[in-house]
C-alpha cells in the first residue's frame, strides 16, 4: 500500500510537469525531478513536506488516510511547480524580491507559492477539485483559530470546541501552528 502513494505520486508528477510547460519552460529545462519518499518516523506527525537537500525531496506520510485524489493538490504545492520551483529560484538568487532575501524565515512567501502553485492547474475532475477547496477551506478555518486566539484571548480549549463545531478535527500540533 505504500509503495501504492509513492507510485501515484510520481505517475502525478509527470502529468504536472507536461501541464507546467507552459507556465516553466525555462524552469522545466533546468529542472533536476525531486525524489519522493516515506516521511521520517520523527515528523509522522506531519502530512506531507518539501525539502530542498539533495536536489529536492517531497515527503508523504503513507500512514495517513489521505485520499488518491488528494494527491493532484499536494503534489501541485509541495513538488511542482509548488515549493520544488520556488526553492530552485531562491537557489540561483536572479529576479528574487529583495524582502524574500532579507527575511530569513519566509513562511509567509514561501506558503503563498505553494497555494498559488495549487491554481496552475487545468481541474477537470470533480474530486481533484473537491479536495483543492477542501485545502482552501482548512487554511480559512486556520484564520479563523488564528484570530480567536490573538485578537479574542482563545483558550486551546475553545479553538478544539470551534474546529469540532464546524466540523474539523484539527489535532494539538494544528492549532499550535
Amino acid at each position: 500500500k505504500d509503495d501504492n502513494v509513492i507510485k501515484e505520486l510520481k505517475k502525478i508528477r509527470g502529468i504536472i510537469q507536461k501541464n507546467s510547460k507552459k507556465y516553466f519552460k525555462k524552469t522545466l529545462k533546468k529542472n533536476k525531478n525531486y525524489k519522493i519518499k516515506k516521511i521520517p518516523k520523527e515528523f509522522d506527525d506531519l502530512e506531507a513536506y518539501y525539502t530542498s537537500e539533495n536536489n529536492g525531496i517531497f515527503f508523504i506520510n503513507v500512514k495517513r488516510k489521505i485520499k488518491k485524489n488528494e494527491l493532484l493538490t499536494l503534489s501541485l504545492h509541495e513538488g511542482i511547480p509548488g515549493h520544488h520551483f520556488q526553492e530552485m529560484k531562491l537557489r540561483n538568487f536572479k529576479n528574487v524580491p529583495l524582502y524574500i532575501l532579507y527575511l530569513g524565515n519566509y513562511d509567509l512567501y514561501s506558503e503563498g507559492w505553494g497555494l498559488y502553485s495549487e491554481s496552475l492547474y487545468p481541474y477537470k475532475n470533480n474530486s481533484h477539485k473537491y479536495y483543492k477547496i477542501e485545502y482552501q477551506i482548512l487554511r480559512c478555518f486556520r484564520l479563523i483559530i488564528d484570530v480567536g486566539i490573538h485578537y479574542y484571548g482563545w483558550s486551546f480549549e475553545k479553538c478544539v470546541n470551534e474546529s469540532k463545531k464546524y466540523g474539523f478535527e484539527l489535532d494539538h500540533k494544528e492549532i499550535l501552528r
